[in-house]
Protein backbone atom coordinates (compact mmCIF):
# COMPACT_ATOMS: atom_id res chain seq x y z
CA UNK A 1 0.00 0.00 0.00
CA UNK A 2 2.82 2.23 0.68
CA UNK A 3 4.40 1.89 -2.51
CA UNK A 4 1.20 2.29 -4.31
CA UNK A 5 0.62 5.72 -2.29
CA UNK A 6 4.00 6.94 -3.25
CA UNK A 7 3.28 5.92 -7.01
CA UNK A 8 0.00 8.01 -6.80
CA UNK A 9 1.53 11.20 -5.31
CA UNK A 10 4.19 10.57 -8.44
CA UNK A 11 1.65 10.77 -11.17
CA UNK A 12 0.14 14.38 -8.94
CA UNK A 13 3.06 15.77 -8.94
CA UNK A 14 4.19 15.04 -12.57
CA UNK A 15 0.48 16.09 -13.53
CA UNK A 16 1.15 19.33 -11.86
CA UNK A 17 4.51 20.05 -13.30
CA UNK A 18 2.73 19.58 -16.47
CA UNK A 19 -0.18 21.61 -16.44
CA UNK A 20 1.76 24.34 -15.32
CA UNK A 21 4.35 23.86 -18.55
CA UNK A 22 1.18 23.82 -20.79
CA UNK A 23 -0.01 27.11 -18.94
CA UNK A 24 3.66 28.34 -19.65
CA UNK A 25 3.40 27.44 -23.17
CA UNK A 26 -0.46 29.15 -23.56
CA UNK A 27 0.31 32.18 -22.15
CA UNK A 28 3.78 32.55 -24.68
CA UNK A 29 1.19 31.47 -27.25
CA UNK A 30 -1.59 33.86 -26.37
CA UNK A 31 0.98 36.70 -26.55
CA UNK A 32 2.55 35.98 -29.83
CA UNK A 33 -1.20 35.83 -31.27
CA UNK A 34 -1.82 39.22 -29.33
CA UNK A 35 1.43 40.87 -30.85
CA UNK A 36 0.73 39.65 -34.07
CA UNK A 37 -2.60 41.75 -34.30
CA UNK A 38 -0.80 44.46 -33.25
CA UNK A 39 1.86 44.12 -35.87
CA UNK A 40 4.69 43.05 -33.50
CA UNK A 41 5.99 40.16 -31.90
CA UNK A 42 6.99 39.19 -27.86
CA UNK A 43 10.25 38.15 -27.80
CA UNK A 44 9.81 34.81 -25.00
CA UNK A 45 13.94 35.09 -23.96
CA UNK A 46 13.99 38.55 -23.14
CA UNK A 47 10.47 38.94 -22.33
CA UNK A 48 10.80 42.48 -24.57
CA UNK A 49 7.60 43.55 -27.19
CA UNK A 50 9.46 44.15 -30.93
CA UNK A 51 7.90 45.64 -33.99
CA UNK A 52 7.93 43.45 -36.57
CA UNK A 53 10.56 45.37 -39.36
CA UNK A 54 9.68 43.69 -42.52
CA UNK A 55 8.09 40.18 -43.56
CA UNK A 56 10.87 37.96 -42.84
CA UNK A 57 10.06 39.23 -39.62
CA UNK A 58 6.20 38.27 -39.99
CA UNK A 59 7.23 34.94 -41.24
CA UNK A 60 9.69 34.47 -38.74
CA UNK A 61 6.38 34.88 -36.24
CA UNK A 62 4.61 32.57 -38.12
CA UNK A 63 6.86 30.11 -37.67
CA UNK A 64 7.67 30.62 -34.61
CA UNK A 65 3.82 30.11 -33.43
CA UNK A 66 3.52 27.05 -35.84
CA UNK A 67 6.46 25.73 -33.85
CA UNK A 68 4.51 27.00 -30.14
CA UNK A 69 1.58 25.11 -31.37
CA UNK A 70 3.98 21.97 -31.89
CA UNK A 71 5.31 22.41 -29.34
CA UNK A 72 2.14 22.48 -26.95
CA UNK A 73 0.45 19.57 -29.32
CA UNK A 74 3.87 17.08 -28.39
CA UNK A 75 3.40 18.42 -24.73
CA UNK A 76 0.04 17.64 -24.78
CA UNK A 77 0.81 13.77 -26.17
CA UNK A 78 3.15 13.49 -23.77
CA UNK A 79 0.81 14.22 -21.05
CA UNK A 80 -1.08 11.76 -21.81
CA UNK A 81 1.74 9.39 -22.36
CA UNK A 82 3.03 10.13 -18.80
CA UNK A 83 -0.33 9.97 -17.90
CA UNK A 84 -1.18 5.94 -19.08
CA UNK A 85 2.26 5.21 -17.68
CA UNK A 86 1.54 6.63 -14.68
CA UNK A 87 -1.69 4.34 -14.28
CA UNK A 88 0.77 1.34 -15.41
CA UNK A 89 3.15 2.18 -12.63
CA UNK A 90 0.47 2.40 -10.18
CA UNK A 91 0.39 -1.19 -10.48
CA UNK A 92 -3.11 -3.30 -10.17
CA UNK A 93 -6.37 -2.62 -8.94
CA UNK A 94 -5.80 -3.72 -5.44
CA UNK A 95 -9.55 -3.67 -4.53
CA UNK A 96 -10.49 -5.16 -7.60
CA UNK A 97 -7.91 -8.33 -7.10
CA UNK A 98 -9.26 -8.67 -3.70
CA UNK A 99 -13.00 -9.11 -4.78
CA UNK A 100 -11.58 -11.58 -7.45
CA UNK A 101 -9.75 -13.21 -4.74
CA UNK A 102 -12.34 -13.64 -2.32
CA UNK A 103 -15.42 -14.74 -5.73
CA UNK A 104 -12.19 -17.52 -6.12
CA UNK A 105 -12.04 -18.41 -2.65
CA UNK A 106 -15.82 -18.81 -2.56
CA UNK A 107 -16.21 -21.05 -5.54
CA UNK A 108 -13.45 -23.12 -4.22
CA UNK A 109 -15.48 -22.94 -1.21
CA UNK A 110 -18.21 -24.04 -3.10
CA UNK A 111 -16.03 -27.07 -4.65
CA UNK A 112 -14.82 -27.86 -1.63
CA UNK A 113 -18.06 -28.45 -0.41
CA UNK A 114 -19.54 -30.38 -3.11
CA UNK A 115 -16.78 -32.65 -3.65
CA UNK A 116 -17.31 -33.42 0.07
CA UNK A 117 -20.82 -33.86 -0.49
CA UNK A 118 -20.09 -36.45 -3.47
CA UNK A 119 -17.55 -38.61 -1.43
CA UNK A 120 -19.95 -38.74 1.86
CA UNK A 121 -22.39 -40.12 -0.96
CA UNK A 122 -19.72 -42.50 -1.74
CA UNK A 123 -18.73 -43.59 0.95
CA UNK A 124 -22.34 -44.31 2.43
CA UNK A 125 -22.87 -46.38 -0.66
CA UNK A 126 -19.79 -47.94 0.10
CA UNK A 127 -20.45 -48.67 4.20
CA UNK A 128 -24.35 -49.69 2.51
CA UNK A 129 -22.41 -52.43 0.37
CA UNK A 130 -20.29 -53.43 2.90
CA UNK A 131 -23.55 -54.16 4.90
CA UNK A 132 -25.26 -55.70 2.26
CA UNK A 133 -22.28 -57.95 1.78
CA UNK A 134 -21.87 -58.84 5.15
CA UNK A 135 -25.53 -59.56 5.21
CA UNK A 136 -25.22 -61.78 2.24
CA UNK A 137 -22.23 -63.14 3.63
CA UNK A 138 -23.52 -64.12 6.97
CA UNK A 139 -26.81 -65.64 4.99
CA UNK A 140 -24.24 -67.97 2.76
CA UNK A 141 -22.05 -68.94 5.95
CA UNK A 142 -26.12 -69.83 7.99
CA UNK A 143 -27.28 -71.93 4.57
CA UNK A 144 -23.42 -73.60 4.40
CA UNK A 145 -23.86 -74.55 7.91
CA UNK A 146 -26.96 -75.55 7.14
CA UNK A 147 -26.01 -77.24 4.51
CA UNK A 148 -23.33 -79.42 6.72
CA UNK A 149 -25.97 -80.07 9.28
CA UNK A 150 -28.14 -81.66 6.49
CA UNK A 151 -25.27 -83.57 4.83
CA UNK A 152 -24.78 -84.97 8.64
CA UNK A 153 -28.40 -85.87 9.06
CA UNK A 154 -28.49 -87.74 5.82
CA UNK A 155 -25.19 -89.46 6.47
CA UNK A 156 -27.04 -91.02 10.21
CA UNK A 157 -29.88 -91.70 8.00
CA UNK A 158 -27.83 -93.57 5.39
CA UNK A 159 -26.35 -95.41 8.21
CA UNK A 160 -29.72 -96.15 10.10
CA UNK A 161 -31.07 -97.51 6.35
CA UNK A 162 -27.67 -99.78 6.30
CA UNK A 163 -28.43 -101.11 9.93
CA UNK A 164 -32.27 -101.61 8.80
CA UNK A 165 -30.80 -103.37 5.41
CA UNK A 166 -28.26 -105.32 7.28
CA UNK A 167 -31.46 -106.40 9.72
CA UNK A 168 -33.52 -106.89 7.22
CA UNK A 169 -30.80 -109.63 5.74
CA UNK A 170 -30.09 -111.05 8.51
CA UNK A 171 -34.24 -112.09 9.07
CA UNK A 172 -34.69 -113.20 5.79
CA UNK A 173 -31.27 -115.86 6.45
CA UNK A 174 -32.39 -116.81 9.81
CA UNK A 175 -36.21 -117.61 7.63
CA UNK A 176 -34.31 -119.28 5.34
CA UNK A 177 -32.53 -121.46 8.11
CA UNK A 178 -36.06 -121.94 9.68
CA UNK A 179 -37.23 -123.16 6.82
CA UNK A 180 -34.56 -125.61 6.64
CA UNK A 181 -34.77 -126.92 9.61
CA UNK A 182 -38.49 -127.04 9.07
CA UNK A 183 -37.87 -129.12 6.17
CA UNK A 184 -35.50 -131.57 8.41
CA UNK A 185 -37.68 -131.85 10.84
CA UNK A 186 -40.91 -132.62 9.03
CA UNK A 187 -40.19 -136.06 7.98
CA UNK A 188 -39.68 -137.10 11.69
CA UNK A 189 -43.15 -134.88 12.44
CA UNK A 190 -44.86 -137.25 10.17
CA UNK A 191 -43.50 -140.30 12.04
CA UNK A 192 -44.57 -138.63 15.00
CA UNK A 193 -48.22 -138.07 13.79
CA UNK A 194 -48.28 -141.67 12.68
CA UNK A 195 -46.97 -143.32 15.71
CA UNK A 196 -48.96 -141.33 17.71
CA UNK A 197 -52.20 -142.22 15.63
CA UNK A 198 -51.16 -145.89 15.52
CA UNK A 199 -50.78 -145.40 19.34
CA UNK A 200 -54.35 -144.25 19.59
CA UNK A 201 -55.58 -147.15 17.86
CA UNK A 202 -54.42 -149.56 19.69
CA UNK A 203 -55.05 -147.86 23.12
Amino acid sequence: MQAFQAVLDQHRSDESSQESSDGELNQEFEKNEEDEDNGGHYEADSGIYQEDEDEEDEEDEELRVELLRKVKQEASQMSDIQREEAKEEEGPDWKAMLFQQERQTEQYKLKYIAVKEERMKIEAKSVEQERKTQHYKTKYNTAEIEKKEMEVKFTEQAIEIEKCNRKLLNQKEEVVNLRGQLNEIRPALEDYKEAKIGYQELA
